[in-house]
């Protein structure tokens, strides 16, 4: 009998003891509970290649903060809250923290008025497309950020999708069944678990596997990714080598439309929820007459899976930068029919290696002509403009 009570003992005790930890873990490592860009308190370092990105940080310092923003958290003394949304020219990867465009509007404006304290927190992430930013304006915790601003650099990512996809291009994909889980899975890194697609197995639900992971990236580190750009230079060996140039383009009403249609559905939300919206349009290195340097830097504006394969077509500079213009005209003559605010950064931005080390990224005198041009705005506007109490 006493054999028997021992048997029965010790499971429950290490039972109990597992119920201790699990319950302790998750109260030290919560699960998610909200929507995130890129996880909370991520810290990585890039070392750019000069070679392969020139004008880019010799060494940039990747921080985000406890609602997954590119930036320091926010304060409670703070008077005026900027968020910024785009693609990879706004992430700005390979630029140090403080030399990105969306840091440096901060000190720009706060030299405009001093008495003024602005933070901006930047949600650019490469690819993010209009139909990820409807999934930001839907479940960012905005309101808990205080965001009284948001500022959309948008256009060239939307353009680079129809053109990728090219016949299987679906201008309704968001009204598809599913569409909805898979496209919040592609606009955040980190989402509450009921909006995990698949859905996570039980146990990686568990504070004790969220607490394993935390400890292994710890100490056994976390790579960044591409950490010199190496990959950059193989998928400009991919546009190089391809043997098919596309000067024409693909009928683009149906992109335009879904992209017409995307403005409407974010700027519906702001208006919602009652937050100024600022859309950007997008500047690019590509133009008609290119010399071979310049075009050597290329490597977007394929059809298909051309990341991975050498044999796929590229469209021409003249073409993207055509089908930019498309999308940057669109963009706002919506805001003038709107009444939403617009700053045009392509229509004078210089288009040369001085500013873009690739097809859209910013070197670091790109990143700051972009930031005087958009703090400049934003400036000449309340609540910058008014004068300071005395």
């Amino acid at each position: 009998m006493k054999k028997l009570g021992k048997i029965i003992l010790i499971p429950l005790i290490v039972l109990v003891g597992l119920l201790f930890l699990e319950l302790a873990a998750r109260r030290l490592n919560p699960p998610p509970d909200n929507f995130y860009i890129w996880p909370p308190n991520l810290e990585r370092t890039f070392t750019p290649d000069q070679e392969i990105l020139p004008g880019t940080s010799p060494r940039a310092w990747f921080r985000t903060n406890a609602f997954g923003l590119r930036s320091y958290n926010p304060s409670p003394t703070d008077d005026y809250r900027i968020l910024v949304l785009g693609g990879s020219a706004a992430e700005c990867l390979y630029l140090n923290q403080r030399e990105t465009w969306p840091r440096l509007i901060i000190e720009n404006l706060h030299r405009a008025r001093p008495g003024l304290l602005t933070w901006v927190g930047n949600g650019g992430r490469s690819g993010q497309t209009s139909r990820d930013h409807i999934f930001h304006l839907k479940y960012l915790p905005l309101r808990a950020l205080d965001i009284d601003t948001i500022v959309i650099l948008i256009g060239a990512n939307d353009l680079q999708l129809r053109l990728q996809r090219g016949d299987s291009y679906d201008p309704n994909y968001l009204k598809q069944p599913g569409a909805e889980l898979a496209q919040i899975d592609r606009a955040f890194l980190s989402v509450p678990y009921p909006f995990i697609t698949p859905p996570l197995p039980f146990y990686k639900k568990s504070g004790l596997w969220r607490m394993a992971r935390r400890v292994a990236r710890r100490f056994l580190g976390e790579r960044p990714q591409d950490p010199r750009g190496v990959v950059i230079a193989l998928w400009r060996a991919n546009r190089r080598d391809s043997p098919v140039r596309l000067d024409t383009l693909p009928e683009m009403e149906i992109g335009l439309r879904e992209y017409l249609t995307n403005l409407k559905a974010i700027t519906d939300l702001a208006s919602k929820k009652g937050i100024r919206l600022v859309f950007v349009t997008q500047p690019a290195l590509w133009k008609k007459d290119m010399s071979p340097a310049e075009k050597d830097l290329l490597w977007g504006g394929g059809v298909g899976y051309f990341k991975n394969r050498t044999d796929q077509p590229y469209y021409t500079p003249n073409a993207l930068a055509t089908g930019l213009e498309f999308y940057n005209k669109i963009l706002i003559a919506a805001c003038r029919q709107w009444g939403i605010e617009c700053i045009d950064l392509a229509a004078d931005f210089p288009r040369t290696a001085e500013f873009f080390y690739d097809d859209l990224h910013f070197t670091l005198k790109g990143s700051e002509r972009v930031a005087e041009k958009i703090s400049a705005y934003l400036a000449a506007r309340p609540p910058y403009n008014r004068p300071s109490p005395r």
